[in-house]
């Protein structure tokens, strides 16, 4: 029985890892994005993907906190530490994206205006 109560404390910790990953996603797309001037159509399908992705996991640690119930012990400074590098992941990744879009974007105007090779 402590074997399966451990591979569902993992579990959990790893769906709050997940959460906290996508919810921090979620604020840094929309806050680069309005720092950019990116029409919400170029990002709405990522945030509505995110937000759904947050849900799920969201759900799956409810029915893991009702079977495991009780204590938790040290998760949650275990918890901490590793998510700090996923968001920084997410984070670079992001803003290279947006930076790449951003440049696409720009690019594709000035064809359509006429300002690229003809």
């Amino acid at each position: 029985m402590k074997a399966k109560r451990d591979v569902l404390e993992d579990q959990l910790q790893e769906y709050e890892e997940q959460v906290r990953g996508l919810k921090a996603y979620v604020k840094e797309l929309t806050d680069q994005a309005a720092r950019h001037g990116t029409e919400k159509s170029e990002f709405e399908m990522d945030v509505i993907e995110a937000e759904h992705n947050v849900k799920f996991y969201e759900g799956e640690i409810a029915s893991i906190r009702k079977e495991v119930g009780g204590r938790r012990g040290t998760l949650r400074a275990r918890t901490a530490r590793q998510g700090i590098g996923f968001f920084a992941f997410t984070a670079v990744g992001f803003v290279a994206g947006v930076f790449l879009g951003s440049q696409l974007k720009s690019e594709s105007k000035d064809r359509r205006e006429g300002g690229g090779e003809g």
